[in-house]
């Protein structure tokens, strides 16, 4: 039964969806406990709840799934997380940093598919003032004729993130540097209340993939700069947290992969509109029979592609313990490495893990293997042997030494690194940035000012997430595929999944080996 306050509107929004109309155990016959289907479910309970409600989404759409991947690489699919989307009346997307992913001709068949606007307005064309991606706002006036003013705002991160290549004709800036103009523009146009969609998380507060309990107090320089604003919608970062407030903005974030949705309450019967907000978990929401119906050809389409055996492995790729890969070399990474040597025919290779399953031997089909790689470019950069010591004492910093003396590991996989064709040795009982204790190329301690060769993952390239000191290095060589194209190529000469584990690298307590790692 609706709810009668014409005053009244409430606002749901899902973020860093990553393409999961369903969760991909739905394509290994188990059931699905988070996606848009399951996140209809929830909007549709609500709009028969409340009397006005809009639905938007805050970036990071279209990919990561494996159904987001077999449509990205069949172009014939219609996007389907943009079909659900359209059918359940979404009114804009912020364009987000892994928009970029499946290259810029993807992006814009899924822009034209999309029967809602998409929204970035401090993403320009080339060094213009010309927003790219259309006004980069979007109006909505009420029932009770208030004018909300929504602001697309994408995080100046993308600009490392994403394959230069791709949006070499863009030009990203600070939202801070738009915000002025942005926000003078819908006050013009009348606008009661200014919500600002950020697809960019706090300056500190909520790291990622945090959530209430593990907080902070949160800090914006969206919120600190622009305290006129009345709401700071966020993303990015997959954290949790909501009804807070920054320099007295209203803020909230959602989570990611279709897990939660972010519900905020306006109510304009009061002179100055209270707002309330939380985030949900659809965990139990049964999925939507009309996103499943949109989505069905493309569903259909994907699991027959996954069910393909592409290899057919001599050994075992199961570790003994899930987290051993992180602290031990492992077959996988060194099957990984090969892959990258492959493509790039460089000696020294840097990757991070994706998916740390592995597979037993016999046949492998192609949905064990699709998320060993990520959708990145390689680029090989000329880099010094001090910037190599460097970027491993950041990757050192992974780890933690808990008082009981376990070694604890960070959630954040994406910013811990794994090199092959040099030796090193990490000693986590030292401080940060003393713990590379020993390191070699080809037996011979490397030296500061020494060259070295080295191929990594595009956004790595570009120092991404502290990686600051690779920042300095222009490539010498790009990919013109991604690094999981090739792998399927290497499959192709390679079926039998053949590789020597590297033992080149050693994680440490002081004297003693590490054996067993633990998740902070």
């Amino acid at each position: 039964m609706k709810m009668a306050n014409m005053g009244k509107i409430t606002l749901v929004y899902t973020t860093d969806v990553h393409g999961y109309v369903t969760g991909d155990s739905y394509f290994n016959n188990r059931g699905s406990n988070h996606g848009i289907a399951h996140v209809a479910t929830k909007l549709k309970e609500i709009r028969e709840q409340e009397e006005e409600v809009v639905y938007f989404d805050n970036g990071d759409l279209i990919s990561g799934s494996l159904l987001s991947i077999r449509c990205a690489e069949d172009l014939r699919l219609s996007a389907p997380i943009v079909s659900a989307l359209d059918s359940l009346n979404c009114r804009f997307s912020v364009i987000g940093n892994h928009e970029f992913d499946y290259g810029r001709k993807y992006l814009d068949k899924v822009i034209e598919q999309s029967q809602f606007p998409w929204l970035a307005a401090n993403i320009f064309k080339n060094s213009s003032k010309k927003a790219a991606f259309g006004s980069g706002h979007y109006m909505h006036e009420t029932q009770c004729g208030k004018k909300i003013a929504f602001i697309g705002l994408t995080t100046e991160e993308t600009a490392t993130l994403a394959y230069k290549e791709l949006i070499k004709d863009l030009k990203i800036v600070s939202p801070l540097e738009v915000l002025p103009d942005k926000i003078a523009e819908v006050k013009e146009l009348g606008a009661d209340f200014i919500a600002v969609c950020y697809h960019g998380g706090y300056e500190s507060g909520l790291c990622y993939w945090q959530n209430d309990e593990d907080i902070g107090p949160l800090t914006s320089e969206i919120a600190d700069n622009f305290p006129e604003i009345d709401l700071l919608i966020t993303g990015h970062t997959h954290g949790c947290t909501a009804n807070r407030t920054v320099n007295g903005v209203h803020t909230i974030q959602a989570g990611c992969n279709g897990l939660f949705i972010g519900k905020i309450d306006i109510d304009f019967d009061q002179s100055t509109p209270k707002i309330t907000s939380e985030v949900i978990s659809v965990k139990e929401c049964k999925l939507d029979d009309e996103v499943m119906e949109v989505t069905a050809k493309a569903h259909e389409s994907t699991f027959a592609w996954l069910t393909e055996v592409v290899a057919k492995s001599k050994d075992s790729y199961i570790p003994e313990k899930p987290l051993d890969p992180l602290i031990k070399p492992s077959r996988m990474m060194s099957l990984i490495h090969d892959v990258l040597r492959d493509h790039s025919e460089c000696d020294i290779t840097v990757a991070s893990f994706w998916d740390m399953s592995g597979w037993g031997k016999g046949p492998v089909k192609r949905k064990k293997i699709l998320n060993l790689l990520p959708d990145n470019y390689l680029h090989i950069l000329n880099i010094t042997g001090q910037n190599i010591r460097l970027a491993l004492e950041r990757t050192a910093e992974f780890f933690t030494l808990a008082e009981d003396g376990r070694c604890l590991v960070s959630t954040k996989t994406y910013e811990y690194d794994i090199w092959s064709g040099i030796q090193y040795k990490i000693d986590i009982s030292r401080p940060v940035g003393e713990r590379v204790i020993e390191l070699s190329h080809n037996g011979q301690p490397l030296q500061d000012k020494d060259r070295f060769k080295v191929a990594f993952y595009h956004f790595r390239a570009g120092g991404a997430l502290g990686y600051d000191m690779l920042k300095q290095h222009r490539p010498t060589w790009k990919s013109a595929k991604s690094v999981r194209d090739h792998l399927f190529k290497y499959l192709l000469t390679n079926d039998r999944l053949k590789v020597p584990v590297e033992n080149n690298f050693l994680i440490t307590n002081k004297d003693q080996i590490i054996e067993e790692a633990f998740s902070q």
